[in-house]
């Protein structure tokens, strides 16, 4: 049975749970379902193996896992959560990520999304360049503050436009201690 067919279910005409324990893990489980099918997983079969998982599938399940749960004080670290998902499904990525910081946990993410970035406390930019040549912080502050540095295109593509502003010059390692350099695309 698919997630989405599981969540259709338990939000139709059930009893309503006579138990305080039972109700309160109905609504926990619905509130991790509708977040699972907000986020483009309703498609995920109950007996699917964590095995089978792309690593942008199961980083959602375990968010998901922490939703309704109730819990606060935690640091949770993602990495590139929005990969792989449609604009519409980032969004509600978006949204559940806020209602989480609003429940007080601390939130670190790696991405590359510019409305997801949009949407943070602060952003750090890690830079100039790649592995050895990477590594120190090149800008921080709020989405806005760091979109106006020369460090903006930092903060990735966006979803309507499609592109973000390239660096106009810089070098990046290659290996053997080559390198090469990027220029801005004239337009």
């Amino acid at each position: 049975m698919p997630l989405a067919e599981l969540e259709r279910l338990l939000s139709g005409r059930l009893p309503k749970p006579t138990l305080p324990s039972v109700a309160h893990s109905l609504a926990n489980a619905r509130t991790r379902l509708r977040f699972l099918g907000r986020v483009g997983l309703g498609y995920v079969h109950l007996d699917r193996t964590c095995e089978t998982l792309s690593a942008g599938e199961a980083q959602r399940l375990k968010l998901a896992s922490l939703l309704g749960g109730e819990l606060t004080g935690m640091t949770v670290l993602l990495d590139e959560p929005s990969r792989g998902l449609h604009p519409t499904e980032a969004d509600a990525l978006g949204d559940e990520l806020v209602t989480l910081r609003d429940q007080g946990n601390t939130l670190l993410l790696v991405d590359h999304d510019r409305e997801l970035i949009a949407r943070a406390d602060a952003v750090v930019v890690l830079g100039p360049g790649a592995g050895r040549n990477g590594g120190k912080i090149v800008a921080h502050g709020t989405p806005s503050r760091v979109a106006g540095t020369a460090h903006g295109w930092a903060l990735g593509p966006s979803r309507t436009s499609g592109s973000s502003p390239a660096p106009t010059t810089g070098s990046t390692a290659r290996p053997h201690g080559r390198s090469s350099s990027t220029r801005r695309p004239r337009a």
